[in-house]
Parts: structure tokens; C-alpha cells; sequence
């Protein structure tokens, strides 16, 4: 934090110009940003690593945990078009867990490939596309002038364009 300080203190110092204060104080804000982004990457690398350690003692590969995050969104569409939404969420968090681990389990395994990866892809898009399925058969009002189907599709096609 002090180095940052001293380091200002001196760009201004050498610099005279308002314009060079204001590009300088754009890159402090930046480079504070990445750094603060890098700091939780770091703890977010630990965690990830510990959860692959202790799911990859379910043998169960990578893959079979992929596809088990669509099972999950199956069971949570299936709660959805019952209107029981607690359980829908429950099976939903179940889902995003699965999705989750899977990545993890296949970097702490050293298993990463790129069939994997497009596997998980098409999974996330199937998981998404069956939740927003099932939010079709729920009674969603109206927001923003826009009918919830309107909301609904808009929200499939900007999944689709991810890919």
C-alpha cells in the first residue's frame, strides 16, 4: 500500500499534466481491481483443489459428474412444473454443485481434455435450457412490458450465445 502511495507521489511529481493524474489514477483503479481479482483466485484455487481431492474418492470420472448435473436439473424441472419451488431450488443448487466439481475433480485427477471440456459445455447449455423449460410452466407476470416467455427466451438465446 505504501509503495503505491510513494509511487503516485512521484508520477505526479514528474508529470505536470491533469491528463497524465487522470490516466494514472484509471490504471491504479485497474491494477487494485486485478490485484484484488488475483487475491481471491488464489483462495478460490485452494478450495477448488480440496473439493476435487475429497469428490475424486467417489470414483466417479470427471464426465459421470457432468452428467449427473443434468439429472439434477431433470429432478428440479420436474419440481418447477409442480410449482414446489424449494425443492426446485434445492435440486438446482444440487445441479450448479455438480457442474461445479466436476471441473475440479478432473483438475486435481490431472483429467482435463478437451472432449471434457465440450462435454461440460453441452451439459451447462442442456441444464439451462431445462430450467428455463420449466419456468414456462409457472404463472410468471409481466415485467417491463414484456410477456415472462418473452423474458424467458431472452434469457435461452443469450445461453446459446455464450457457446
Amino acid at each position: 500500500m505504501n509503495l503505491r502511495f510513494s509511487y503516485r507521489a512521484s508520477i505526479y511529481r514528474s508529470e505536470g499534466e491533469e491528463k497524465d493524474k487522470v490516466l494514472f489514477a484509471r490504471s491504479s483503479i485497474n491494477f487494485q481491481f486485478i490485484s484484488m481479482l488475483e487475491e481471491k483466485r488464489e483462495k478460490f484455487k485452494k478450495i477448488e483443489n480440496r473439493v476435487g481431492e475429497i469428490f475424486s474418492k467417489l470414483k466417479l470420472s470427471p464426465n459421470q459428474l457432468t452428467f449427473n448435473s443434468i439429472i439434477f436439473a431433470i429432478f428440479s424441472f420436474c419440481f418447477l412444473i409442480n410449482q414446489n419451488l424449494i425443492w426446485a431450488l434445492i435440486f438446482f443448487t444440487f445441479t450448479a454443485f455438480f457442474d461445479f466439481i466436476d471441473g475440479a475433480v478432473a483438475r486435481f485427477l490431472k483429467m482435463e481434455t478437451k472432449k471434457g471440456a465440450y462435454l461440460d459445455t453441452i451439459c451447462d447449455r442442456y441444464v439451462e435450457g431445462i430450467i428455463l423449460l420449466g419456468f414456462l410452466f409457472l404463472p410468471l407476470k409481466e415485467f417491463l412490458f414484456l410477456p415472462a416467455e418473452a423474458w424467458i427466451f431472452l434469457a435461452f438465446f443469450g445461453s446459446l450465445m455464450t457457446t
